[in-house]
Formats: C-alpha cells, sequence, structure tokens
C-alpha cells in the first residue's frame, strides 16, 4: 500500500451500523498500521440546503491520498451522496466498496433480507403455533423491506395463515406506536404477533402494548429486524433478525483489499441474515445478550450523568459565545470551555472557513458555497494541551497531519454548517464514543448553533460600535465629535494616569472664524474647519487622538515622553500646522492657536477643566494672532 491510509463514508445518523462496520474495519487496519478516516455526514432524505452543503466535505477529499474506499452506501438517505463520491474518485485509480447498496460498477458486499424474516415467521408458527399476523411495514418502496414482506407473505400463504392487516411505521418508533395505538382504539382484533420490518419500530408497538396493559409475549408476541442495541435493553428483550453487522467490518476491510491489489467492479458478496430468538417471541434470551442489558442497566446512572455532562457543555458555550466579542477573545472564551470537559477527547480539530466571522450573511452565502482553499485551525487540542491557532491549506484536510508508519489512527471528519452557511469541519483522533452514541450528532448541532451564535454576536457587536463611532464622529471633519471627545479622549488620559503615565493635551483654535465665515461664506468656513483638521493631524505625533470639541476648537491627546516643555511642543505644534496650511493656498487667510496642558498621574479634573487650562495657556498668542489677522483681513478686503 502507498499511503497506507483508507477513508470510509457514512451517514451519522446510522450511528449503530457504523460502529459495527468502523469497530471492524479499524480492528483489521491496526494489524496493517492503516490510518483510517471516516467521513460522516448528517444528510437528511429531504434534499435541503443544510443536508446538501454538507457534501462539500467530499470535495475537499484529495483522491491520491487514499488507498481505498469504504461506502456504507445503505446509510446515505440520499443517493446524491454515494453518487459524489463516486464522481469524486472517478479515474483515480483507487478502487471503492460499498457495503449494503448494489451500485452498477462498484464491488459490493450485501447481507439478504428475505432468509432471517422465513426462519423468524416458520418459527413462530412451529414453535408457537401462530396463526393470526399483523406486519408493520417500513417505507414505501424500500427494497429491504420489500424482501422482507415476500419473506412474511410467503410463509402466511405456506400455512395457510391470517393476516389482520398491514400498517406503515415508516421504520420509525413514533409512527409504529401511533399506528398501533389506532390499532386497538378501533376495536381491531389482536393478532397472535406483531411482525415488524425493523427493530425501531417494533419497540414502538411493545410499548403501546404496554401502555394498553396488553402482556408480551404472553397476549401477544412482537417480532423485529435488524438486531440493535436498544432491542437488548427492553423488557421483554426484542426476538429479532441479525445481519451479521458485527462481522461486516472486518468482511468490507478485507475484500478492499483484496481489492487494491487486484481490482474486480463485479465483485458481489452476499451473506444471508439470521432469526435470534428472544424473549419477545416468547423464548429465552441468550446469556449473552442477557449479560448485555444487565450492564446497559447498570450504566443507566453513569450515561445519564454523561448527558448532564453533555448539556452542562453546551450551556457554557453559548454562554461563553455570547461574551465573545471578537476572534482575538474566542481564546479566553470559547477555547477554556473546551479545554475543561475531557469527553471531547484528546486530540481534537475546529477547522473554520476565513470569512464566516468576517462577511455579512447575503454576501457570505453567496460567495462561499464551497471550501476555500485554506481554513483556520479555530480550535486545536494535542494529546490533551490546547495549541495555538493557525492558517493551513484545506488540502491537508487534517492539519499537521504525518503518518506514524509504527502505528493505526482513526480519524472522524464530520462537517459543521448552519442552514446554507457553511461553517466548516470538525475532527477528533482515536475517539469514536460521541459517534457510536449519536451524541456526536447532538454535539455537532450544538457546535453549529454555538458558532451561529457568535457570528451574531460579533457582528451585533460590531454593528453597536459602529453605531457608537457614528454618534461619536464629527460629519465635517472625521473626528471625534464633542461626544467623542469626552468620552474617549477623557478615557484615553485616565487609562494613562492608571499606568502612571503622563498626557499632553492640546487645544486648537481657528483664530478669527467669525470673519471667515462673514466675508467668505460658510462654505469657505467648512473648508476652514476641514484644513485645520487635516493640518492638526498631520502636525500631531503618531498615536495622538484628535476630535473637534465644538465650532472651531480642536482637541488632541497622547503620551507626553518629557523630551520638551509643553510650552516647545506647542510652538513646534504651531510652526508645522502653518507651514501645513501656506502648502494649501487657501482663497482667505487662515491661522490656528494652539495651546498645551500637562496631565500627570495624579492631578485632578475633567476634560473641560484641561481643556480651559490649555486655551488660557495660549491667551497671548491667540490675542497676537488676532491682531495680525485683523490688519491681513482689513489690507485684503480693501483690494
Amino acid at each position: 500500500m502507498k499511503n497506507k491510509r483508507i477513508a470510509v463514508f457514512g451517514n451519522g445518523w446510522s450511528n449503530e451500523f457504523y460502529k459495527y462496520a468502523l469497530e471492524g474495519i479499524t480492528a483489521e487496519a491496526k494489524k496493517d498500521n492503516v490510518d483510517v478516516f471516516a467521513f460522516v455526514s448528517y444528510v437528511l432524505w429531504e434534499r435541503s440546503a443544510q443536508s446538501m452543503l454538507q457534501l462539500n466535505m467530499i470535495d475537499i477529499v484529495t483522491p491520491e491520498d487514499y488507498d481505498g474506499v469504504i461506502m456504507l452506501a445503505n446509510t446515505m438517505n440520499d443517493t446524491a451522496e454515494y453518487e459524489r463520491i463516486i464522481e469524486r474518485f472517478k479515474d483515480s485509480g483507487v478502487p471503492l466498496l460499498s457495503i449494503e447498496r448494489k451500485i452498477p460498477g462498484i464491488p459490493s458486499i450485501l447481507s439478504e433480507n428475505y432468509h432471517g424474516v422465513h426462519e423468524l415467521m416458520e418459527h413462530l408458527v412451529r414453535s408457537h403455533h401462530l396463526k393470526k399476523f399483523v406486519y408493520v411495514s417500513g417505507i414505501e418502496g424500500n427494497t429491504e423491506d420489500a424482501f422482507r414482506y415476500k419473506a412474511f407473505t410467503d410463509v402466511v400463504e405456506e400455512h395457510g395463515l391470517e393476516v389482520l392487516g398491514v400498517f406503515g411505521g415508516e421504520f420509525s418508533y413514533s409512527r409504529a406506536f401511533d399506528e398501533t395505538q389506532k390499532w386497538i382504539d378501533e376495536g381491531h382484533e389482536l393478532p397472535d404477533a406483531f411482525v415488524c420490518a425493523n427493530d425501531h419500530m417494533a419497540i414502538g408497538v411493545m410499548t403501546a402494548l404496554y401502555k394498553n396493559g396488553i402482556s408480551v409475549p404472553d397476549r401477544v408476541k412482537v417480532t423485529g429486524f435488524d438486531n440493535i442495541d436498544e432491542g437488548k435493553k427492553t423488557f421483554p428483550m426484542l426476538a429479532t433478525v441479525s445481519r451479521g453487522w458485527d462481522k461486516i467490518g472486518v468482511l468490507a476491510y478485507r475484500e478492499l483489499m483484496r481489492q487494491i491489489e487486484d481490482p474486480d467492479p463485479e465483485y458481489e458478496k452476499i451473506y444471508n441474515s439470521e432469526f435470534v430468538p428472544s424473549e419477545s417471541c416468547g423464548c429465552e434470551a441468550s446469556e449473552e445478550d442477557i449479560k448485555s442489558r444487565t450492564e446497559q442497566v447498570r450504566g443507566g446512572y453513569a450515561e445519564k450523568i454523561s448527558r448532564a455532562i453533555f448539556d452542562a457543555f453546551f450551556q457554557e458555550m453559548n454562554l461563553a459565545a455570547i461574551k465573545t466579542g471578537s476572534m482575538d477573545e474566542f481564546p479566553e472564551t470559547m477555547g477554556k470551555v473546551f479545554d475543561a470537559y475531557s469527553f471531547l477527547g484528546k486530540n481534537l480539530w475546529i477547522c473554520t472557513e476565513p470569512e464566516i466571522f468576517e462577511l455579512e450573511d447575503k454576501v457570505y452565502t453567496h460567495c462561499v458555497k464551497g471550501y476555500s482553499e485554506q481554513l483556520d485551525v479555530l480550535y486545536w487540542k494535542k494529546d490533551g494541551k490546547s495549541r495555538e491557532s493557525f492558517r493551513f491549506k484545506t488540502r491537508e484536510l487534517v492539519p499537521g497531519y504525518v503518518k506514524d508508519e509504527n502505528s493505526s489512527d482513526l480519524f472522524i471528519i464530520c462537517p459543521l454548517n448552519y442552514q446554507d452557511f457553511l461553517i466548516g469541519y470538525a475532527v477528533s483522533k482515536n475517539d469514536p464514543t460521541m459517534l457510536y452514541s449519536q451524541e456526536q450528532r447532538r454535539w455537532v448541532y450544538y457546535m453549529e448553533n454555538a458558532f451561529m451564535s457568535l457570528r451574531q454576536n460579533i457582528f451585533t457587536l460590531r454593528a453597536n460600535r459602529k453605531l457608537q463611532e457614528i454618534a461619536m464622529t464629527d460629519f465635517l471633519t472625521g473626528l471625534y465629535n464633542r461626544t467623542g471627545v469626552e468620552d474617549i479622549l477623557f478615557g484615553y488620559i485616565e487609562k494613562q494616569k492608571k499606568k502612571g503615565q503622563s498626557t499632553i493635551l492640546i487645544f486648537a483654535d481657528i483664530d478669527r472664524m467669525k470673519m471667515i465665515n462673514d466675508n467668505y461664506g460658510h462654505l469657505e468656513g467648512d473648508v476652514a474647519i476641514r484644513a485645520t483638521s487635516s493640518a492638526l493631524i498631520a502636525s500631531c505625533p503618531k498615536g495622538f487622538i484628535m476630535g473637534r470639541y465644538g465650532g472651531d476648537e480642536f482637541v488632541a491627546v497622547g503620551d507626553y515622553d518629557g523630551v520638551e516643555t509643553a510650552e516647545e511642543f506647542c510652538l513646534r505644534l504651531t510652526e508645522s500646522i502653518r507651514n501645513y496650511i501656506e502648502l494649501l493656498h487657501l482663497r482667505f487667510p487662515l491661522s490656528v492657536s494652539v495651546g498645551g496642558q500637562l496631565i500627570v498621574p495624579d492631578t485632578d479634573g475633567g476634560i473641560a477643566d484641561f481643556i480651559e487650562a490649555a486655551d488660557k495657556s495660549m491667551y497671548e498668542r491667540k490675542e497676537e494672532a488676532h491682531r495680525r489677522l485683523d490688519a491681513r483681513f482689513k489690507n485684503e478686503l480693501k483690494l
């Protein structure tokens, strides 16, 4: 094998089948030191944006990185899923293997659905002498259900049995429960047995019978199909049909290895389903199943506590999302929550689109329809310790992945998206516990919602900041207005005090502003204000914060380095402003007087007090400027 790396694709809604298959695959892969990359979707039957967007995960898989692919095709609710996988690996030379679904041109391993049901029906007739039946079917048009029903009807005809009715349960616990309740409420005759097309429906039927005081198996017998773990927890334990899923992963891995060495696209292996008698049909359960039920009952409290911890995690995550105002804060808010919970495993990557927290809704959903060439590792935990986030090439899939030739690792990759927002994906390593228990689906769902809450909070705070900026910005100059001066500039001074640092406050005033307005018009007056603000920005040291205090008055504050006195600083600033204005070649005389006030850490007072002190410091210079301007205005107006 070139890469010692295989891919497994499946739908996480069928978590129990995924568990059986993946346990067998990884057990065999360990013998060869082969890494397994398990891609888990949660695509539903309807082609919603939420479902279809998940298929983008297939497009970032690089076929050449894998030696083979196993598709758990029976778990895929939409044909688009396995069709996309086949298209992705087409012409790559990488062999594909389909499990439990026959796909033309793809080797397959299948279990049949007829033999086990036929065996079950013969058992009910010959061992328990049953004669009257109700069949609970799955989804109309489902091929597997059709074979199961055919086995049922064949035995009915062979023995001349009576079918009291057939109703659809849609492979659903709740639908089967409702239909059974309806059967009872309408006064229909109870059969000797309800034969159900899967275990979920059988449990639903048993629950309805129990709630109506009808004993199973004493009064009515119930059977299922699939041999799921939940059926082993019930009282009575469910009689069912096994499809040999506990062996299917081993068979799939071995066949994939053979396909890698000797490709055979027409290969097909079919093995029989088998009846598993148990308590709900009136038989004894096996010792192994009884032991399994006992262990699960004993573990019920621990499972309850685990769920409580799980819920606590998501509550904390949502609270952290609300507290996070920018992505710079993420490590100290949501990142800390990730760190605190061990059930997430020792190795976890949360990879997100670079623009998910940057672009507005309509722009994002229009522009981001598939994964970008680079993604951000928003959160990364390696060997139990969180690491710094970084950007990586999406082609790597698992950031920093390097094959260890002496071990076999399991990576579980799951897409994250919310409706038509592609968020990214999550990767865990060597810890499939959540996947096997359906907790992964809950985790994915809550993570998607938490990230969208985070996104909404960031954009809300950003919008609020923008509104605040507008409320504190002078429209004519773009500087802070009086509100901004009193809030931002005074806030800067107070922060400087707390740090034990001195501040210099500059107060600038346009000389004879009224004469400009009266003699040249208010439009030229606006020009004078904008010219002064530009001159102030150009002349003040880097890092100074400026505002228009009102009318023709301006304020600036900044760090005082002590190199020169406040008086020297103001004279140098005045000269710089004068030189800047001269270069503008205005059609009216314009000069600016500047005063300064040094504010040391123990200086008391508010912004108005500091401005008043700075204004007084320039009194003589302003008087001189007024005399000079009066004479100039008089001469220019005569001309």
